[in-house]
């Protein structure tokens, strides 16, 4: 009966321990990365054709936006579409895989495609945070210029930091480019920088610019605006110093059992 009832407590020790732990662990998790949160109110979309006036794509109190438009401008088949991503300590407004873009018949010299996407009323994770926007692109055939780039708006506003009226200082990525060329052609690249706003609600804002030279066909495009949570100097610390007060922890539960 002694044997079976110190059995019973050491039973009962460890599955409070693993309890405690478990529950220390996910609050360190926590402060280090923030609890996953898809918070948002609108999403909306924007375009231009050869720097001319800004048309709408439509907006959307859910979670995905698509611009299918056969003849944009007499020059291009639009096909694209965005929706937004949770990721842990990270939130993104993220194209889908099937979205492309391609030039119509007759199509001859260079213009350009401009798309703006947006979504505001994002709470999580609470800024600063590192904004990367990040693109490819896959060509059938031709010749395209890809341009892009991102935007985090504590203002909350809708395009915030990308629309050419807006002042990007201290809000977007700054623009890069790649250039894709030929027959199942792909170009790339990515670009980020420090987020330095801390308060909340705020936008996210995705653009891109397609300059096709000659007629052209991007099959497969992909392309992200992503803000991850840094976390401050003093919660790390904190977090990871609070590992080995759980090592100790549960060394002094087992031992005393």
């Amino acid at each position: 009966m002694r044997f079976r009832s110190s059995l019973s407590s050491l039973w009962h020790s460890t599955r409070h321990s693993a309890r405690t732990a478990a529950v220390l662990g996910l609050v360190a998790a926590t402060a280090i990365f923030g609890a996953p949160s898809r918070t948002y109110a609108t999403i909306a979309i924007q375009y231009s054709v050869d720097g001319g006036a800004l048309m709408s794509g439509g907006s959307d109190p859910g979670t995905s936006i698509l611009l299918t438009n056969t003849n944009v401008g007499g020059l291009f088949n639009v096909q694209i579409a965005f929706f937004q991503q949770t990721n842990g300590g990270a939130q993104s407004i993220v194209s889908q895989s099937d979205s492309s873009v391609a030039t119509l018949s007759g199509y001859s010299g260079t213009h350009s495609l401009e798309i703006w996407v947006s979504a505001n009323g994002y709470t999580q994770p609470v800024p600063p945070g590192t904004l990367t926007a990040a693109s490819s692109t896959t060509l059938a055939n031709g010749n395209v210029t890809v341009n892009y780039q991102g935007s985090a708006d504590t203002s909350n506003t809708l395009f915030g930091g990308l629309l050419p009226s807006v002042d990007l200082a201290n809000r977007a990525t700054g623009q890069s480019s790649y250039t894709v060329t030929g027959n199942n052609g792909t170009g790339n690249g990515s670009i980020s920088r420090l987020f330095a706003g801390n308060s909340t609600p705020y936008s996210l804002s995705n653009y891109l610019k397609f300059s096709f030279t000659g007629a052209g066909n991007a099959t497969t495009i992909s392309s992200n605006t992503t803000l991850t949570a840094v976390p401050e100097p003093g919660t790390v610390v904190m977090a990871l110093t609070g590992l080995p007060v759980l090592g100790l922890f549960w060394a002094r539960r087992r031992r005393h059992a």
